[in-house]
């Protein structure tokens, strides 16, 4: 083994050398990752054909006191991956102690992280791509919170999700991850862990419910349809910075999708959705056709785009449009319906695109 040094300038405990074999079936091939908790290492099962696994070793600079109450919530990470079965999540297959190091092992994913895809491209990710991710990071979520207790994640963010050869994404890391009790918040050894720009406000206290994941979901979705992360949440609470309207920084998302974004990065819990059913389907409802048509403004009318975003528009008003689909029986848009719908002058009579329903 040799050791490191860490980022505050401390002496970091030995790390296994790549050929390095734990627990007579583990052979240590390279260093993945650093984190919060711990380092991530390639590994090859001996046993199983030198089948690919990942290995995290628990690293942590506290108290000796603290660093034990550590090591049992690492190996309560390891319960917790063990027994989670859904396609989202990665599973842990075994769990151990050597020369006083804890070490958990887990499927390995070969894929980038979503911060890493996002590095690569100097432009916002595409909002119909971010969105499909949401809906599978939506499903992988829901399975946490209907255990019994609930699971929450409480470290979500684009570096804590892989993208797997399939194009899924993967939820990964469950170092802060707590049980919920009905009616219960959760409260934690380290709490206030999180990363700043992600984590909800309440977190910073240790009390946090299904509702934290949430903001945490809609702060990476927001940092990867924006190339902008969040201000920190304290720091909006307490006034000394806003959060600025995505819009702002990149116009493909439409308004719906913004106030779904700043409804679940809301800084009272009490103001985010309820669940995260009710946002998964928040975000369904702007990823319909319609909203994707909508977001490729090169293909269709101003008057089209208008009447896309405007949330209270009254159907039997509409004209039969085959770009939007819709099936109505008006192609003029009369005096009182513009007033209704607030165009201006400079909207078009008639939509270019319309033809008979």
């Amino acid at each position: 083994m040799w050791k490191g040094v860490s980022r505050d300038g401390h002496e970091v405990q030995p790390m296994p050398k790549p050929g390095t074999i734990l627990q007579d079936r583990y052979e240590i091939v390279k260093l993945l990752g650093c984190g919060a908790m711990g380092r991530v290492y390639l590994a090859h099962h001996l046993g199983l054909g030198e089948l690919r696994v990942a290995i995290k070793e628990l690293e942590i600079h506290v108290d000796p006191e603290t660093l034990e109450l550590a090591a049992i919530e690492f190996q309560r990470e390891a319960t917790i991956l063990a027994h989670l079965d859904h396609p989202g999540l990665i599973r842990a297959s075994d769990f151990f102690e050597e020369e006083g190091q804890c070490y958990i092992v887990m499927e390995y994913v070969a894929g980038p992280t979503l911060y890493e895809v996002l590095q690569q491209h100097p432009q916002p990710l595409p909002v119909e791509r971010v969105l499909e991710w949401a809906d599978q990071l939506c499903d992988g979520l829901e399975y946490l919170h209907s255990r019994t207790p609930a699971i929450l994640h409480r470290d979500l963010k684009p570096g804590n999700i892989l993208l797997d050869d399939l194009g899924r994404v993967r939820l990964v890391d469950f170092g802060i991850s707590r049980f919920q009790g009905p009616g219960m918040l959760t409260a934690s050894v380290l709490a206030g862990a999180g990363t700043p720009g992600f984590a909800p406000v309440e977190q910073y206290s240790g009390g946090t419910d299904v509702r934290s994941d949430i903001y945490s979901l809609g702060a990476t979705l927001y940092y990867l349809m924006t190339r902008e992360i969040p201000p920190n949440s304290v720091a909006m609470l307490a006034g000394d910075e806003a959060l600025e309207p995505p819009r702002n920084f990149n116009p493909q998302i439409s308004l719906r999708l913004q106030e779904v974004l700043l409804k679940m990065l809301a800084v009272r819990r009490e103001d985010r959705y309820a669940n995260i059913h009710e946002a998964r389907e928040a975000l369904r409802r702007v990823s319909s056709p319609v909203e994707a048509v909508a977001r490729r403004e090169f293909k269709i009318c101003a008057l089209c785009r208008h009447l896309n975003l405007d949330e209270e528009r009254p159907e039997d008003y509409l004209f039969s449009c085959r770009v939007l689909g819709w099936k109505t029986q008006e192609k003029h848009i009369g005096d009182e319906v513009r007033k209704h719908l607030q165009l201006d002058s400079s909207m078009p009579q008639e939509c270019p695109h319309w033809e008979p329903a």
